[in-house]
């Protein structure tokens, strides 16, 4: 089988537009058994070839610890990175023109890890606590037209 990375963005000098780098960007046959299109993985968790190698693929995948120059973090566990996802992350970024492009299963937990990171610990910004209050009370007025008589979302800390 001829060798693929995977990551093929010009056929000769000729560059290939993001709309047919979608077709195949990110997914290498020798990976997968060599099939030709991606298979879905229906796992939750990946072989390591340590204990010692599967305790660094979480650090790395939790932030713990950087990948070593020239090394990627592995599989670990499906939550955290699976084969499907890493493929449909790098297609976004060529689509998007972006470095890179992250996927997540709903939209509250993209939007969460997106305030998680523009506020950082001990960060006040308006802006952003607008944007906090502004999730919080569409959240209460969902729960308030379903029905739901749990008296909305219960703050547990209240600054001053």
């Amino acid at each position: 089988m001829a060798a693929s990375s995977g990551k093929k963005t010009q056929i000769g000098t000729r560059e290939l537009h993001p709309e047919t780098q979608m077709l195949n960007y990110g997914y290498d046959p020798r990976l997968s058994e060599g099939a030709v299109k991606p298979p879905v993985f229906l796992t939750s968790t990946f072989v390591f070839n340590s204990g010692e190698e599967g305790k660094e693929f979480f650090d790395f995948v939790a932030g713990r610890q950087q990948p070593p120059a020239g090394k990627s973090g592995g599989l670990v566990y499906s939550r955290f990175n699976h084969p499907n996802s890493e493929i449909v992350e790098d297609r976004l970024a060529i689509y998007e023109g972006a470095e890179s492009a992250a996927l997540f299963s709903s939209g509250m937990s993209a939007i969460a890890t997106t305030l998680l990171d523009l506020c950082p610990p001990r960060r006040s910004d308006p802006a952003l606590a607008a944007a906090v209050r502004r999730h919080r009370n569409a959240a209460e007025q969902n729960a308030a037209r379903s029905g739901d008589q749990s008296g909305g979302i219960q703050r547990r800390h209240r600054r001053r």
